[in-house]
Parts: C-alpha cells; sequence; structure tokens
C-alpha cells in the first residue's frame, strides 16, 4: 500500500497460496465446470422477462423464449433488467481499469507477487487506485463515486507521471481484450434492501453483495450462488417456489456475511 506522500507499507498475507487470473478465462472455466455438471449454455442477450401462472418467462435475441419456476438473476449491477423484476438498483461506485502486456523478468524484479494499492486524492478521492500482476502482464484501474468527472483522464495520468507506478510501468504495452484495451463497470456499494421474491433470488452483484471497502465481489457472488441452489433444493422438495420459501436465501447469506457488507463504503471514506 503507498500513501499519498508515497510511503510503503508491505502486509504479508503468509504461506496460503494466492493467484490472479484474468476473468475472460476465470469465466471461461466457471462455464465449462456448469456445462460438465449438466448445464445448458444458451449465448444471447435477455429480452424481456414476465411471470405468468406460477413459471418464469425469459426471452432472448430473436424471439426464444424459456420457461422455469426459478430465476436466478446474476447479471451485475449495470442491468436493466431491475425494474423488469420490480427490484431497486444497488447504489454503485465506477471502477475502471486498463490492462497491459509486459514482459515476465519484469513484472518479478518490480512488482512481485504483490498487489498494489495507490490511495492519493490527486487520482480518487473516495478509493483507490490498483497494480495488479499477472504472470504477462498488469491490471491496472481505479474505483471512484459514478459522478466523479475525468476518471480515464487520471488514471492514465497515474499511468504515466506517479512517481512510483509509472517507473515501474513504462515499458507496459497495451493490452486488448474483446477490441479493448480499458473497461469500465458499476460496482455495488451496498447490498439490495431484498434479493429474493415469487419464483426469482438475486445473487452477486446483482444483489449488491460486494465488500464496500475493497469492492470485492467474487467470494460473495460464488457463495451466494452456493446457497441460492440450497434453496432451490429445498424449494424443490416442497413444490413451493413462492417467496415465503425463498426468504431463507437471504436469511442465510445475512447469517454469513451481512456485518462484513454493512462497513462503511469507500464513498464515505473520503482521503484527506
Amino acid at each position: 500500500m503507498v500513501s499519498p506522500q508515497n510511503e510503503r507499507s508491505q502486509i504479508d498475507c503468509g504461506v496460503r497460496g494466492w493467484a490472479t487470473v484474468y476473468r475472460t478465462k476465470f469465466d471461461g472455466w466457471m462455464m465449462r465446470r456448469a456445462q460438465s455438471a449438466g448445464t445448458e449454455l444458451l449465448k444471447g442477450r435477455v429480452r424481456r422477462i414476465r411471470f405468468e401462472n406460477d413459471l418464469v418467462e425469459t426471452e432472448l435475441d430473436g424471439g426464444r423464449k424459456y420457461r422455469s419456476q426459478l430465476l436466478v438473476g446474476a447479471f451485475g449491477a449495470s442491468s436493466k433488467l431491475f425494474s423488469q423484476l420490480a427490484y431497486e438498483r444497488p447504489e454503485c461506485v465506477m471502477g475502471v481499469q486498463a490492462e497491459f502486456l509486459m514482459e515476465e523478468e519484469e513484472i518479478t524484479r518490480l512488482i512481485g507477487n504483490r498487489l498494489e494499492f495507490y490511495f492519493d486524492p490527486n487520482y480518487t478521492k473516495s478509493g483507490y487506485v490498483w497494480i495488479f500482476p499477472k504472470k504477462d502482464g498488469v491490471s491496472v484501474g481505479l474505483v471512484d463515486e459514478v459522478r466523479s468527472k475525468r476518471k480515464m483522464e487520471r488514471l492514465w495520468r497515474f499511468i504515466r507521471s506517479h512517481p512510483i507506478a509509472s517507473q515501474k510501468l513504462r515499458k507496459a504495452k497495451s493490452r486488448l481484450f474483446n477490441g479493448r484495451s480499458v473497461h469500465s463497470a458499476l460496482i455495488p456499494s451496498r447490498p439490495l434492501n431484498r434479493t429474493f421474491g415469487d419464483h426469482c433470488l438475486l445473487i452477486g452483484d446483482a444483489a449488491g453483495l460486494v465488500n464496500p471497502i475493497t469492492c470485492e465481489g467474487i467470494y460473495f457472488a460464488l457463495k451466494s450462488g452456493e446457497i441460492a441452489s440450497e434453496a432451490l433444493k429445498r424449494a424443490d422438495q416442497r413444490s413451493d417456489f413462492s417467496s415465503a420459501t425463498f426468504s431463507w436465501y437471504e436469511e442465510k447469506w445475512k447469517r454469513l456475511f451481512f456485518k462484513e457488507l454493512l462497513l462503511p463504503s469507500i464513498q464515505r471514506l473520503k482521503i484527506l
């Protein structure tokens, strides 16, 4: 961690194993696991969701329609589906990240096995800037309030002129994912007041389940997915897919990590 005065502090994570991976590879691995367990993968954008006769009808591109007894919403925080499901949208911050290629020797020499966090109001007053190394590249990004201006400009200024980071990144070259080197996304800053309903559950970012300090959400997405699968088994056994049955889902995830999600968000931890 690097302070606004460029003072550095290091936290040792001990002997536990850690790894950084690209989301494209991680998500692909997750989809292959789901398919090997019997899941049918349908590609396309969801256009409309309708509840009728105790079923959920989901319409995809091209007019394809599918009906089921339960819809699990795992569509993130920026989806337009919230209104169709009669759920509120979560409060959010914005994350902006640039991808770079670097030689493995350079990464090892300049960054090593470290996740770097920079706290500096010159770049973001409501969060931090990060450098996350992989084997052959680095991800550099910042998180700030949605309405804050010039996020991209501030990110590039950090990359090019920060007295510490710019020296580490001077040989980095832009890397494209899906034709772009820079990506942005909304990140929830607090959980929704309600994450279940008749024939419907929300998990992960769609439910607002993200650590408000670190903005980390993968753990909560995976764990809430596990709890949702338990809730589905209970509903199937009872042949009851109403909100009365699925209230158990919300009770369970709240027992596990609700207190952690209620920490003051980065929106309220202003860097002085």
